[in-house]
C-alpha cells in the first residue's frame, strides 16, 4: 500500500466519521506504528528507487475565485485588473509532514502581466490556506478580439524534501472594445476660388482596438453655408477594421456670392457605437483660402515658377511685338511725313512755273 492510497483511505474515514488525525483526540499507538510502517517505506523508495518512476502526489490545490475579469485598456483606462487566488493544502496528516512549502508559478499568454506580492508561502496542516491577489496589466492598444489566459501553478516540498505537485487553476481576460479615430487632410491647405469646386483628400485611421462604423461631419457646416461654400463627402459613414486606413474624398464648393479671405473647415469622427467625440478622436481642420479668379491668377504667376517663366516669355513677347508695331507705325509715320513734303515741294514747283508762265505772257 503506497502513500497515495493511505491520503485516500484517512479523507474518506475523515469525511464519513468526521476524523481528523490533527483535529480529533491523538492517533492510538498501534494506528501511529501502521501509518508509519505503511508511509515511511514509501518514502524510502521513492528515494532508492531511480530506475522507477516516481511517485507524485497531489499536495495543493489552486484556485481563483473569477473565471473571468474585464480590464479597460481605453484613454482612460486602467490598464489592469486583480484575481483573488488562494492555495489550500491537500494533505491533513501532521503524522506525515509538518509543513509544504509552496512557490507559486503564475503563467499567461502574450500582451498581458501577472505580479503577484509574493511568490512563495508555507502550509501546514494548522494553516492550511493561503490567499493572494494577482495583479494583471494588459499592454496599451491590445486588441479585443484576444482572450489572454492566466493560470495559477507552482511547485511544493514537503520539511522532509519531497516534492509534489500542485492542482492548477485558470481565468480569461476580457479586453473590453474602445473606439477611436484619427482623421487629418494630406494637404491642409486649399487655393480656391468664387464659383469653383475642388476635392480634397482626407485620411481615416482606426485607432481604437476594435473594428467599427465611424461617422464624418461638418462641425461648421452653417458658417461655411452662410459665407456660401458647401462641403460634402463621399462616403459620410467609414467602416474600418481594427488598425484600418482610408482615403475619403471631400469636395468643397465655392459660390459666386463668397466672399474673398481665409476659411476653416473643421471636419470631425466619432464611433457609431460612442454616438459622439470623445478624447481620444482626433479632429482635422483645412485653412481654405478664397479669392477672386484674377486675382488668384496674378498669384499663380508669381507663386509657380513655371508660370513665372512662362509669364516673362509672354510679357517679352508682347514686348518685342509693341516694339515691332511701334517701329511700324514710326516708319509709316516717317514716310507719310516724306511724302508730305514732296508734294508740298511739288506744289512749290508748281506755282513758280505758273508765275513764269505768266510773266512771260505779259511781256509778249
Amino acid at each position: 500500500m503506497g502513500l497515495q492510497e493511505v491520503v485516500t483511505a484517512i479523507r474518506h474515514k475523515r469525511e464519513v466519521t468526521g476524523f481528523s488525525p490533527v483535529a480529533d483526540t491523538p492517533l492510538t499507538i498501534g494506528s501511529a506504528i501502521i501509518l508509519l510502517v505503511l508511509a515511511l517505506p514509501n518514502f524510502a523508495i521513492a528515494e532508492r528507487d531511480f530506475d522507477g518512476p516516481e511517485q507524485t502526489i497531489d499536495m495543493v490545490e489552486m484556485e481563483i475565485d473569477e473565471d473571468r475579469i474585464s480590464i479597460d485598456v481605453s484613454f482612460n483606462g486602467s490598464f489592469t485588473g486583480q484575481i483573488h487566488c488562494r492555495a489550500t493544502l491537500l494533505l491533513d496528516l501532521g503524522i506525515l509532514i509538518e509543513y509544504v512549502d509552496l512557490y507559486i508559478e503564475p503563467s499567461f499568454d502574450d500582451h498581458i502581466s501577472v505580479v503577484l506580492e509574493e511568490y512563495e508561502a508555507r502550509l501546514t496542516p494548522e494553516d492550511p490556506v493561503y490567499e493572494f491577489t494577482a495583479n494583471i496589466s494588459v499592454d496599451p492598444g491590445t486588441s479585443s478580439t484576444l482572450n489572454p489566459i492566466v493560470t495559477m501553478d507552482g511547485t511544493v516540498k514537503t520539511n522532509r524534501g519531497t516534492t509534489g505537485s500542485v492542482l492548477e487553476d485558470s481565468a480569461s481576460v476580457r479586453i473590453l472594445p474602445y473606439y477611436s479615430s484619427n482623421i487629418y487632410f494630406i494637404d491642409p491647405t486649399g487655393e480656391m476660388d468664387t464659383g469653383s469646386t475642388e476635392t480634397f483628400s482626407l485620411t481615416m485611421e482606426n485607432t481604437g482596438n476594435s473594428a467599427e462604423n465611424f461617422i464624418l461631419h461638418v462641425t461648421n457646416s452653417e458658417f461655411l453655408a452662410s459665407n456660401d461654400i458647401e462641403v460634402t463627402f463621399e462616403e459620410a459613414r467609414v467602416y474600418l477594421e481594427e488598425g484600418g486606413r482610408k482615403q475619403i474624398d471631400v469636395k468643397v464648393k465655392v459660390g459666386d456670392r463668397a466672399t474673398r479671405g481665409s476659411y476653416l473647415v473643421k471636419i470631425s469622427a466619432w464611433s457609431e457605437k460612442n454616438g459622439g467625440m470623445t478624447e481620444e478622436d482626433t479632429p482635422a481642420t483645412l485653412t481654405l483660402n478664397v479669392d477672386e479668379a484674377y486675382i488668384l491668377f496674378i498669384e499663380a504667376f508669381i507663386k509657380d515658377p513655371v508660370y513665372l517663366w512662362i509669364g516673362l516669355a509672354l510679357l517679352v513677347v508682347i514686348l518685342a511685338f509693341l516694339f515691332w508695331v511701334g517701329l511700324k507705325v514710326r516708319e509709316h509715320l516717317l514716310w507719310k511725313r516724306t511724302l508730305r513734303r514732296l508734294r508740298e515741294a511739288n506744289r512749290v514747283d508748281d506755282r513758280e512755273s505758273e508765275d513764269v508762265t505768266f510773266e512771260r505772257e505779259e511781256v509778249n
